[in-house]
């Protein structure tokens, strides 16, 4: 279904809450359930699930559902509503609007285009997958993209605010320099990130550090500043952004860089730790 600007006038709205998440490329549908039950109360997010369970055309691509035969990913949804829903102490099969709390907006956030399915998340350095591209000549590793903050009802979603965000990492001996980019637009919901870098020596983590940046800021540096020397040894770099959205519901999206060969200072002053 497309993803429409505004809410669509549709009868029954006080059968499910609308819930709001942020959706970031990658994202699976396991990320996006981590980050609905912990930015939201559960029974919303049994009412919401629920409700997309039933619907005849569900929100399957802003779910992460895209690649799920329809059926199977009807029973994802099920099974996701009625853990919600005895987390919350509410019979599953009651589906009455009375068995939920009152439909208001609520903050979810979660890492957009997502893919599917898979077990439950455990964000870690270990785990986080590849992402983005080597540039300058393999010299420094970038990725960018955009998150948006998408509002949800029974039956539809659509989005009025987003935040392109951009990081470049240029490796160095003993100081690692990432720069920064976070732009907010549409009605600037998403106002804040808080990122943090993890320089990985030949696999072993030497600094690790962590700020919060406000929109919008562009071309500002966060430092990973005075680690072990990484001289004749691997470079990677692990990223962690926690968005940040009304009030104060965050949402996590992680990666790493990819491994560069050793490092090394062929020249002077042309140290270089080649992705």
């Amino acid at each position: 279904m497309p993803l429409t600007a505004s809410p669509p006038d549709e009868p029954n709205s006080t059968d499910s809450p609308t819930v709001t998440f942020i959706a970031v490329e990658d994202a699976t549908f396991p990320e996006v359930l981590k980050s609905l039950n912990e930015s939201n109360p559960s029974e919303d997010v049994a009412a919401f699930l629920s409700a997309q369970a039933d619907d005849p055309s569900p929100e399957l691509e802003e779910l992460g559902l895209t690649d799920v035969p329809i059926e199977s990913a009807r029973e994802m949804l099920d099974d996701a509503a009625a853990v919600a829903a005895e987390d919350a102490g509410v019979d599953p099969g009651d589906d009455s609007p009375q068995a939920f709390s009152d439909p208001t907006h609520v903050a979810l956030m979660a890492p957009a285009s997502f893919s599917a399915s898979g077990p439950a998340v455990k964000m870690s350095i270990d785990t986080a997958g590849v992402a983005g591209e080597a540039i300058n000549n393999r010299f420094s590793w970038k990725r960018s993209d955009r998150a948006y903050l998408r509002e949800c009802n029974g039956w539809s979603c659509w989005a009025n605010s987003w935040l392109d965000w951009r990081v470049v990492t240029d490796p160095g001996k003993n100081n690692t320099r990432t720069n920064v980019q976070f732009l907010k637009g549409g009605e600037g919901k998403l106002g804040a990130v808080r990122l943090r870098t993890v320089v990985l020596s030949s696999g072993r983590n030497i600094s690790s550090t962590t700020a919060r940046w406000n929109a919008n800021v562009s071309g500002q540096n966060q430092w990973n500043s005075n680690h072990q020397s990484t001289q004749g040894r691997n470079f990677q770099m692990y990223y962690k952004l926690d968005f940040i959205g009304p009030n104060n519901s965050t949402s996590s999206y992680e990666f790493k860089s990819r491994i560069t060969g050793a490092c090394n200072d062929p020249y002077p002053a042309a140290y270089r730790c080649l992705f």
